[in-house]
This record gives structure tokens, sequence and C-alpha cells, in this order.
């Protein structure tokens, strides 16, 4: 077998100690949200789609967005248990563009929203104005701007234009707390080796935060990835590229370790590239341009922007991720990093503890 990447806060020493945090975690209510961002099936910090190439697929679970949505042939939050519970399926900062289905709630947006040959199943609240060349809305319509579509759009609750748009959910808030332990978690040591057996990455874990550093060109290699642990283990894969990319994998999770406890982390990448397969883990890009044209996610897809045409189905981040105060031995520039960007009047750090091992370190070989 080939050590893919040694554990270890060295690659040069030949022992060292690994901090395995257990029992905290970022609390997202230090930050101005109402409920858990890993809540979001798919979440982009700018569009998802564009004007020439609007996104055409279906995700099972709710979405959210800084910026601007172009959705065609799309189908949104098919499964009603998928998400917080709340009456929106689609949050969104700017103008909403769909043919398709809002299903299980309905959307908010701050700028206008288009309802081009689609239903949406709950009121839409804007703080533009409501516009589209026909279709359904089966709740209310309340607008900062106006109703623009006429006879072709049939509300079925009441239409109110006009009303201070005020949102329920700050946009900018939940992108802060992806970008913030993106970064965090980015800047762990590996605590854990990754060992490549005939094509396959192989990763066993333990009770608690493990973390393991993975290139992409070595994903890309492999046709699988096989992880086994206990179920109360946490994994976090960090891939430090800039341009990540990789084709259909096979995510294969053993002895009670699963996707839900699985975390693909792209701190650094500025463009993702992901096709074919059944990616059965949790993807958390907050900086990357990227493209999914094809192929099935199960879990939580969060990009800088979004295009393409994969499917997004229900799943979460369930794990573990430590508070700045846990990381210890796992490295003060990345406590540094979160602490200085937590907001003012945030709670103070709760206690940690660890459990620290041994580990043999060797180069890194792709």
């Amino acid at each position: 077998m080939m050590r893919l990447y040694a554990a270890g806060c060295s690659l040069t020493g030949v022992l060292c100690l690994v901090g395995v945090a257990r029992g905290n975690v970022i609390d997202y209510t230090d930050y101005d949200i109402t409920f858990d961002p890993f809540e979001f099936n798919v979440f982009s910090l700018g569009d998802i789609g564009t004007t020439s190439a609007a996104y055409h697929s279906d995700f099972q679970g709710i979405a959210g967005l800084g910026g601007d949505a172009y959705f065609s042939s799309f189908s949104l939050h098919d499964i009603a248990t998928a998400g917080p519970g709340t009456p929106t399926s689609l949050y969104a900062g700017g103008d909403v563009r769909i043919t398709g289905s809002i299903n299980n709630g309905g959307i908010e947006a701050g700028g206008s929203v288009f309802v081009n040959g689609a239903n949406v199943d709950g009121t839409i609240r804007t703080g533009g104005d409501l516009d589209g060349t026909g279709g359904t809305v089966l709740g209310d319509a309340v607008l900062g701007g106006s109703d623009l579509t006429g006879l072709p759009v049939t509300v079925f609750g009441t239409v109110s234009t006009g009303v201070s748009f005020e949102a329920s959910l700050d946009l900018s808030e939940v992108s802060e707390f992806f970008l913030d332990t993106s970064s965090l978690i980015g800047g762990m040591p590996a605590t854990t080796p990754a060992l490549l057996q005939y094509g396959e990455i192989l990763i066993d874990v333990e009770s608690g935060i493990n973390v393991v550093e993975i290139s992409s060109a070595a994903l890309n290699a492999a046709w699988g990835v096989r992880i086994s642990g206990p179920a109360d283990a946490t994994l976090i894969i960090n891939v430090p590229d800039a341009m990540v990319a990789f084709d259909a994998l096979v995510w294969n999770y053993q002895n009670g370790m699963s996707a839900g406890h699985t975390l693909l982390n792209l701190a650094s990448a500025s463009t993702f590239s992901l096709s074919n397969g059944d990616h059965q883990v949790n993807i958390l890009a907050p900086r990357a341009d990227t493209y999914f044209p094809h192929g099935l996610v199960t879990g939580n897809l969060i990009a800088g922007s979004l295009i393409g045409g994969g499917q997004v189905n229900d799943g979460g981040f369930e794990g573990q991720i430590p508070e700045p105060t846990t990381l210890g031995l796992m490295g003060i520039g990345a406590c540094a990093l979160l602490l200085a960007r937590r907001r003012p009047g945030a709670s103070g750090p709760r206690a940690a503890t660890a459990v620290n091992r041994r580990c043999t370190v060797g180069s890194r070989r792709s």
C-alpha cells in the first residue's frame, strides 16, 4: 500500500503529537443565523446558473444563495422533511428566475422573482417585483415592488405590493459561517493517514475529530474512497489545491462511520469541477466557482458559485467541528484566523479536551 499523505504536524520529523478534538463544536448561534446552515442542501455564496445557462436538475432539500438564481426544468425541496422546517424552500439575495417547481415551501428573494412556467408551493416574498410568463403561486405574494404578471401567473393567496422587505435570514451571515468554518478546518494539520490500495483510498478513523489531507490529483486518480471507523467519529478531508477536479468516486463507509460525519473541505479552491458518479459526501467549497454538469451528490453542496445540471439529494453534515480553543496542538494559526472573524459579543470559549496519539511521519507521495 502507498501512503498518500502522512499524518502529523511535520513532513520531516520522525514522531509528533497529534490532537484529536472531542466534544466541542462551532456554534452557528454565534452568528446572526436562525438555523444550522448545514440544513441547506445547496448553498452558493454567489449565483446559481447564469443568464445563458440556467441550472437544470433538482435539489431534494432547501437551497440558498447570496446572488441571483437561474433555474430551468428544475425542482426544489422534493422531500418535505428535508431542511429546518421553515415555510421557505429557496432563499436568495438577488433575483430568481424559475421554470419548474418549488415544493413544500415558498421563495424569499431580495430582488425580483420571475415565474416562467413554474409552480411555487408557498408564499413569495420579494424586495422587488413579481413577474413572469406563467405559472401558479399557492400562497401569498408579498412584494416590495409591483405585481407585473397580470393573468399569466395565478396567485391563490393575497397579493400585497409596496411592502417593506426584511429578510428572515441574513445570507451574508450564512456565507461568513461557511467561510470561517472552511478556513478553520483547512488550517488543521492531518491526524490520520490516507493509504492507496489498488486504486482505492483507505482511511481509518477514531472517535472524535479526524483530519486527512488528500490532493485533487489523488482523488481524481482513485476509483473510490473507503472510510472505516466508529459512528461517533468525524472525518474532515482537506483538499489544499487552488484548482480541484475529480470524476466518479465510490464512497464506502464501514463499521458505523457515515457520510453524515464526513466533510470534504476545499478551503483554498477557486475553481471546482465535479461530474459523474454518486458522491455520498458533504462538500464545502465556499470560495470555488463550481461546475457540476451531471452526476449526483448526496449531502451538502456549498459553493462560491454554481453552474451545471448535477442532482443534489438530501443529506447533510452532522459531525463536529472544533471551537478554535479545542485545536491546541492542531495549530495556533487556524485558531487566530477564526477568532479574528468572530462576531462581537459571541459566547466565550468552552472548555476543551483532547486525545493525543503518536504517529509516524513520512514524505508526501502522489
